[in-house]
């Protein structure tokens, strides 16, 4: 058996700070199967998952146990045989998503072991970065002028954190020979990442020691209650809001089917662009001379392009026939449209609300949790109102009714909000049949269609 560890980015998981997942591989996995495994794991669709080793995507049907060099008569729960760590990579498309780290089932028990430590225990010196697993015996050239980069990034790296440990030795000096301690007991479990000798004989020696020689240090051993200012560098608060840009389903583990709008928050879609390629014949958009075209105005643009602002969730994906762009702003969805007019072959480039021939209507929501998103609301109406989809809902407008208003008011015990909102044909007639009502929580909500 192999023992798999996937650290994930952070924005692919539904919670902050949560452990690596973790699965086993039988002898004979293929890359494939790795695949079916992290498709559970991740959310993402299968199809448009990759594994990359250093420098080339791995096929579905190459067997695991020979990428990492291992004889076929080896025994995996055999302490003797070493794995350390062997790193691959994981791509949604081109978006990195991960790295994938490969153990035997002993050293497996030991990485566990160790994350299961309490947060102060494992702040300790990382030797080396986790390796790639060469999987093709090429020379390539371009790897030494890689290794010369990478090293010199990595130097810069350390050089850093270096700076930073100096300022903060300062107020770590109560819990230096407690760290020393835990590094002395710590040392035989850990399993320490370095280079095999099998996976780099094809190498020249050092060639790959270059790139991840340098050591990264983690140094932040300072008192949480005194050094949240002086000895540690603040998030920004702008990129801690990002997250709240996508409209994730509840059941982050089970595999999401919806169309890539539905991860889209409501009120974000109004800025949302469907492209159509305008021939007769063709089977669907040419994403390859749309993006050649959107990449020469973005060169020939300069500056006048930093203002654009597109969804950090869904900025460009396909659906049916179709492509999905989604902006932030109302200009910036404006010069999409114009941009798209010079593509070649020609396209179309319309509105969401357009596309869909969404309809307009209002009710009064009830703010019993001011906290909650328009994406959780919905949800809910879903769960309260069986059969209702409004993943083509688009928001166009909030404000809050005024308290004298008191034949609209919902609840007299919390703010009342009045939606403006586009929803599709299928909806209107859903609530049509209803009375034109819909239960949210307590209470029915009333739909005034214009």
């Amino acid at each position: 058996m192999v023992f798999v560890l996937a650290y994930i980015e952070s924005k692919y998981l539904k919670e902050d700070g949560k452990m690596p997942e973790m699965f086993e591989l039988h002898n004979n996995a293929t890359i494939g199967e790795l695949k079916q495994k992290l498709e559970v794991k991740v959310g993402l669709p299968l199809a448009r998952l990759n594994v990359q080793s250093f420098h080339k995507s791995l096929e579905n049907d190459e067997f695991i146990t020979n990428l990492l060099r291992i004889p076929d008569k080896s025994d995996y729960t055999y302490p003797s045989t070493t794995l350390n760590g062997t790193a691959f990579s994981l791509y949604h498309e081109n978006s990195f998503v991960g790295f994938l780290q490969f153990y035997t089932i002993p050293e497996g028990k030991s990485q566990l072991d160790f994350l299961n430590m309490p947060k102060s225990s494992m702040l300790l010196p990382v030797d080396r970065l986790p390796q790639f697993c060469e999987a093709s015996n090429s020379q390539d050239s371009s790897a030494s002028s890689a290794s010369n980069q990478t090293n010199a990034s990595f130097e810069s790296a350390s050089t850093s954190a270096s700076s930073v440990a100096r300022k903060t030795r300062v107020c770590a000096s109560d819990e230096e020979s407690a760290a020393k301690r835990i590094r002395s007991n710590q040392e035989n479990s850990v399993v320490k990442v370095v280079p095999q000798q099998n996976l780099l004989a094809d190498k020249r020696a050092g060639s790959m020691a270059s790139i991840f020689g340098s050591k990264i240090h983690l140094m932040n051993c300072c008192k949480t209650e005194t050094s949240r200012t002086s000895c540690s560098v603040e998030q920004a608060e702008e990129c801690k809001e990002r997250k709240k840009d996508c409209c994730t389903p509840k059941n982050c583990r089970k595999r999401d089917t919806r169309p890539p709008y539905a991860n889209t928050m409501p009120e974000n879609r109004r800025y949302a662009l469907v492209i159509t390629n305008q021939s007769s014949c063709s089977d669907g958009v040419d994403t390859i001379a749309l993006m050649e075209h959107f990449h020469s105005i973005f060169e020939d643009s300069g500056s006048s392009v930093s203002d654009l602002n597109f969804s950090e969730c869904a900025s460009t994906q396909t659906f049916d026939c179709n492509m999905l762009v989604v902006c932030e702003d109302n200009e910036t969805a404006q010069w999409v449209i114009e941009a798209v007019e010079g593509v070649e072959p020609p396209h179309s480039c319309q509105p969401f609300i357009k596309f869909f021939d969404l309809v307009r209507t209002t009710f009064v929501l009830p703010l019993v949790s001011p906290n909650k998103s328009l994406c959780v609301i919905f949800a809910l109406l879903e769960s309260q109102n069986p059969g209702l989809n409004t993943d083509r809902w688009a928001v166009v407008n909030r404000s809050t009714l005024d308290c004298q208003d008191v034949e609209r008011q919902v609840a007299q015990f919390c703010d009342n909000v009045l939606i403006e909102v586009y929803i599709d044909e299928d909806s209107r007639d859903f609530i049509a049949d209803r009375c034109s009502k819909l239960r949210y929580c307590f209470w029915q909500l009333k739909f005034d269609f214009i």
